[in-house]
């Protein structure tokens, strides 16, 4: 891999008044001063970076409105924006000038983070092209060998491109606010708001949770493993891609059309009024996926009284962890993917393959299940459901009975298979997605 060795540093404020803005942009500037005394203004060509710069000093009230400028120096790259009264700052810092001033910009970040930051990182810039890059064209840091490994899906438009969210260290946006995992990071009340502040403060397997007690922002700062430069070591990647899955925020935001194909560590459900998360745990109370879990760790917000409550529970998983929806009725429980496989290179194959696996394999022991018809519906665009890969898919499941049934969904036809392995058993349903819009339709014949 061709390697910069640079320091790639972000910081985002939450919304700040105009004082708190103007003193923020004020420390910002100063610490530019302190890293380069030379600077080549990027954008906008006419900006006076000496008078912007002496502008802001003094106690004098300055009105701020939008302002963004790019500044290239001889070791650095500095970007400034303030839009809507929130302050992001991004620096690419080489390795020289990071050696040298890496702790001062270590310890202005946890200054900046603990009184205004929303959400912040720093990171090795090569880690985030690896883990961020979508566009084959300019991934010239990788061997060819690295890029067929890659994972690929395709646009609207049938190009090709790097599939980032199954990377470890994409950088994932929920509801404003950005989750990664890289080598330190901080998150604030802003967090808190939306999911509960263990899940950050309890992360296991990183090299330090610092909690900033007195800060207004709540902030929490993680440093995964000790040497930024040294991300590809085989442990850190491990670190990495374990700090991802125990938050499991990607389940949450990926837009690929076939989600993560992984199992989770954490399980959430949003409603108007309530957020509620699962985490799992093996015996040694570690972090784990969710099929080997023994602990399971229930956290729930009430987000009108910002009430917390959190049970612990010791077991194992029934079916109703499989199949949430039952139909007592008529003896079935059901679970449901809505997937696209049009932005696939395999037309969903693979897709199908992990979840029909995930489904048909589990290792459960209760009546229900064996008592129970177990389904799972695939909800597809109908174009999908006219070119469905069934002779591909038959080649995968070589090792499974399968048998052809009449069509489920009423008012809907829908390819329908009886799947069964050993003493386990799923019917697997292909239906158009625009069924789910279809108001008071019973979904089994």
């Amino acid at each position: 891999m061709e390697k910069n060795n640079e320091i790639l540093v972000l910081n985002v404020s939450k919304k700040l008044d105009a004082f708190s803005l103007r003193r923020a942009f004020y420390d910002s500037l100063t610490l530019l001063r302190i890293l380069q005394r030379k600077v080549q203004v990027i954008l906008p060509a006419d900006l006076d970076f000496v008078d912007f710069y002496h502008a802001y000093q003094g106690d004098q009230e300055l009105p701020i409105g939008d302002v963004h400028f790019i500044l290239a120096g001889e070791e650095g790259y500095f970007e400034y924006k303030i839009e809507k009264a929130v302050l992001t700052e991004r620096l690419i810092i080489q390795a020289p000038l990071f050696q040298r001033f890496g702790n001062l910009i270590e310890d202005y970040c946890d200054g900046f983070q603990k009184k205004y930051g929303a959400y912040g990182y720093l990171r090795s810039y090569d880690e985030y092209r690896q883990n961020n890059e979508r566009t084959l064209a300019k991934r010239s840091f990788n061997s060819q060998e690295e890029l067929l490994r890659l994972p690929k899906l395709k646009d609207d438009l049938g190009n090709i491109f790097i599939d980032c969210q199954h990377l470890p260290g994409f950088d994932h946006y929920f509801q404003g606010l950005l989750f990664t995992a890289c080598w330190i990071m901080y998150y604030s009340k802003e967090y808190f708001q939306l999911f509960p502040r263990e899940l950050f403060a309890g992360v296991q397997q990183v090299e330090k949770v610092t909690e900033f007690a007195a800060s207004p922002q709540q902030t929490i700062k993680t440093r995964l493993f000790n040497d930024p430069t040294n991300w590809e070591h085989p442990a850190n990647l491990k670190f990495q891609q374990l700090y991802r899955d125990q938050l499991a925020i990607h389940q949450l935001s990926t837009t690929n059309g076939i989600g993560i194909l992984q199992e989770p560590m954490v399980e959430y459900n949003f409603t108007e009024d309530f957020l509620q998360c699962i985490q799992y745990f093996n015996e040694n109370q570690q972090p784990t996926y969710k099929s080997q879990a023994r602990f399971f760790i229930t956290r729930t917000i009430d987000r009108k009284t910002a009430e917390n409550k959190t049970t612990v529970t010791r077991g194992t998983l029934n079916a109703r962890a499989y199949f949430p929806w039952l139909n007592e009725q008529k003896n079935q429980m059901m679970n449901y993917r809505i997937i696209d496989p049009r932005y696939t290179l395999d037309n969903g194959v693979s897709a199908y393959e992990y979840y029909i696996r995930h489904f048909l394999e589990i290792k459960i022991n209760d009546e229900s299940y064996q008592n129970f018809e177990t389904i799972l519906v695939f909800y597809l665009p109908p174009q999908a459901l006219d070119n469905l890969p069934l002779v591909e898919l038959q080649a995968r499941f070589r090792d499974v009975e399968v048998h052809v049934v009449k069509a489920l969904l009423k008012h809907r036809p829908a390819p329908t298979f009886d799947l069964k392995k050993g003493d386990n058993h799923l019917r697997v349903v292909f239906a158009d997605y625009s069924y789910l819009t279809l108001p008071q339709r019973p979904l089994f014949s």
